[in-house]
Formats: C-alpha cells, structure tokens, sequence
C-alpha cells in the first residue's frame, strides 16, 4: 500500500507499506490533481490515483485506534 505522507515542493513523500515502510519519492507529475496528503494511492497506466474506499477504511482504523486511547 502507498501512503502519501506529504507533498512537497516538486514531488510526494510516499510511505511504501510494503517494502517496510520505507518512503520514496514520487514525481508530482505523475499523481492525479485529486491526491492528497494522507490518502491511499494507487499505480495505473503509469499514473498514480487516489484510492478512495481504502483511504476511508484507513481513516476509521485509525479513529478507532485514538478513541481507544480516549484521544
């Protein structure tokens, strides 16, 4: 799973979950106008997409994990 964890000045700072979280840099040419920081990403046609309902899921996951700690 990518994971955009910020936008920078000409490309995004990208956690790559599945190679041990290391981030990479991606062109901000390559990402879809939509992309923002926190949002799941996807690879198609040489670009790179939100993904929407995984985004979401990832959000919930993580409220619940804060009201848990009563945050």
């Amino acid at each position: 799973m990518l994971i955009i964890d910020r936008l920078e000045e000409m490309y995004a700072v990208v956690e790559n979950d599945e190679n041990d979280g290391r981030m990479i840099n991606i062109s901000k040419e390559l990402l879809d106008t939509d992309c923002a920081e926190g949002d799941v990403i996807v690879q198609r046609d040489g670009r790179y997409y939100p993904d929407k309902e995984k985004t979401a899921q990832r959000r919930e996951e993580i409220l619940k994990k804060l009201k848990k700690l009563g945050l």
